[in-house]
Order: structure tokens, then sequence, then C-alpha cells
């Protein structure tokens, strides 16, 4: 008979027989005393044995790595030590910042310069600028897209080198609009003086032929 069935008939009769629950209890425990099974020196000695085993172990792995190794059974403690509940006097977690989901935009690649061609021909030139060429000396264009040509292609460097030889066209046709305007103006001045001087000579002469006829004596 084992001990449970031992104690359990056991406390069947000491209830029949009408005992008081301090004895019942007293006797009991005497009982589960008397019952318990010695232990056994070879199953201690073993786990001696191998806990000394895992501690050294342990010890070897340290110094083969340079860190300490967690042991065994604190590893299993943890594995099984729930995590604490979230305390309701603290703030909840942040949620975490969604990645963006728009692509940034790229910068536009850099347009490198070239070298005007020794062939090159710009286009016709339109609006504002075609009206201010229109009034230009014939010929005046023709000798600016020379001197624009010969200028350019002999500029050694990076200096030389342009995005755009039509906007660097246009730009030298309004500086050369400043200059053939100055042209202009000065060679009108100069016309009028001539001009002008032409008529005082000859009211001058006049008036000194007219005075010779007075003053001469009849024949």
């Amino acid at each position: 008979m084992d001990q449970v069935s031992v104690i359990a008939s056991a406390l069947k009769h000491m209830l029949a027989a009408g005992m008081p629950a301090d004895a019942i209890v007293a006797a009991v425990a005497e009982m589960e005393a008397s019952m318990a099974v010695p232990s056994d020196p070879v199953a201690e000695k073993r786990r001696e044995y191998d806990r000394n085993r895992r501690r050294e172990e342990r010890a070897r792995a340290k110094l083969s790595t340079g860190h300490p190794v967690e042991s065994a059974d604190k590893a299993d403690i943890a594995d099984k030590t729930p995590s604490p509940a979230p305390s309701p006097f603290l703030p909840p977690n942040p949620q975490p910042t969604p990645a963006p989901t728009h692509t940034p935009a790229k910068s536009a690649p850099t347009r490198k310069g070239t070298r005007l061609p020794d062939d090159w021909v710009p286009d016709p030139v339109i609006g504002p600028t075609a009206d201010m060429v229109a009034g230009w000396p014939p010929g005046a264009v023709a000798r600016e897209l020379e001197k624009f040509r010969n200028y350019w292609i002999a500029k050694p460097g990076k200096d030389g080198a342009k995005t755009s030889w039509q906007r660097t066209w246009i730009n030298w046709l309004i500086q050369a609009d400043d200059r053939i305007g100055r042209n202009e103006r000065s060679n009108r001045h100069q016309y009028q003086d001539r001009g002008g001087n032409q008529l005082v000579g000859a009211g001058l002469a006049f008036e000194a032929e007219h005075a010779a006829r007075s003053t001469s004596w009849p024949q």
C-alpha cells in the first residue's frame, strides 16, 4: 500500500473515532515525516558532479571569448519569468514614426558647357531682340557675328565653354546695341555740326559780297 492510501485509511479511522481536528493534523504530519523517503547519496553525488562540470564549461567558455557566459539555470529562469505588466500610472509607449512614403526629389544634373564650333550659325532672333537689330545699319549684324565667332573660338580655358550659345549670342547683340547706338548718335552730331558750319560760312560770304557791292564807286 502506498503512502497516500495509508494516510487516507488512518484519517478515516480517526474521523470515525471522533478525534479533534488538531489531533488529526498532528497525527497526519507525524505519519508523513515517518514515511519520508531517505535521500539517495548516489543521486546527490551525481547532481554535484553535473553542477561542477557545468561550472568548468562556463569558465572555459569565458576564457576563450572574453565575455561572461550566463548559466543555464539563470537563462531558464529568465525565459520563464513573465514580463511585467504596464503600469497604469505611466503614459503609453509612443507610436513609432511611420516611414515616409514619398520619394525625395532628385536634384537636376549639372549641365556641362561646350565650346563654340567653328561652323556655328545662330538661330534667327525673335521678339524685342529682332526689333532691336532691325534698326541697325546694313551689315552690322554680320560684322557682330564675325566678331562673336572670333572672340569665343579663341577664348582659352573653361571660360570659353557655355551651356547655351544662342543665349550668349543674344547677350552679345544687346551689348553691341549700346555701342552701335552711341556711334550713330556721334555720327549724327558730327553731320549736324559740319552742315551748320557750311551754312555759317555761306552766310558770311554772302554778307561780304553784299557789302562790297554797296560801297563800290559807280564807273
